[in-house]
Order: C-alpha cells, then sequence, then structure tokens
C-alpha cells in the first residue's frame, strides 16, 4: 500500500509541474535570444589579439588599466608591426584624451 501511495505521489507532483511549466508558470530557459553582449576573439599563442582597422576609419577605445596598472598619462606606447602593408620598426606614440 505503502508503494503504490509513494508512485501515485510521485506522478502527481509530476503532472503538476508539466501543467505548470505548460502555462508559463516556470520560466524557459533559452539560448540565442536577446542581444549579444559577448563575443569570441581569436588569440594568438604570445596571448596577443590581431586587429586590423579600415583604413579612414575612427575607433572609440576605452582603456581604464593595462596589465593591472591603471592609466593616467596622455600617451600610450603602441607597438604597430605594419601600417598599410609597410613595417614600422618600432612603437608608436598614441595621443590619449580624457
Amino acid at each position: 500500500m505503502k508503494y503504490l501511495h509513494s508512485v501515485l505521489t510521485v506522478i502527481a507532483i509530476c503532472l503538476v509541474l508539466i501543467c505548470c511549466a505548460l502555462l508559463g508558470f516556470i520560466p524557459k530557459a533559452n539560448a540565442g535570444n536577446g542581444p549579444n553582449r559577448y563575443i569570441s576573439v581569436p588569440i594568438n599563442p604570445d596571448g596577443s589579439i590581431t586587429v586590423r582597422v579600415a583604413k579612414g576609419t575612427t575607433m572609440d577605445v576605452n582603456i581604464d588599466e593595462i596589465g593591472g596598472e591603471s592609466q593616467t598619462s596622455s600617451t600610450i606606447d603602441v607597438n604597430v608591426d605594419e601600417v598599410s602593408g609597410h613595417n614600422t620598426h618600432g612603437s608608436v606614440p598614441v595621443e590619449v584624451s580624457r
């Protein structure tokens, strides 16, 4: 008798949960809905990221810290290997405006 009572109780609970899900009381979990806030970026073996900017475009960049250190100076040295297919032979100073 106890076994039958236990089985019927489990069935009743499952039926209640199914009804709640069908009526919308249990929220659905959907992947891919809504705006994408994060994307995957391929990282080079040395930890750097390759960035290509189209000619004649402006890119806003917000830099709060680099390597755990807060950026308070008005210039940052940027290592640029190549500009328009030409080797730059070193770093290019970039002026930072706040």
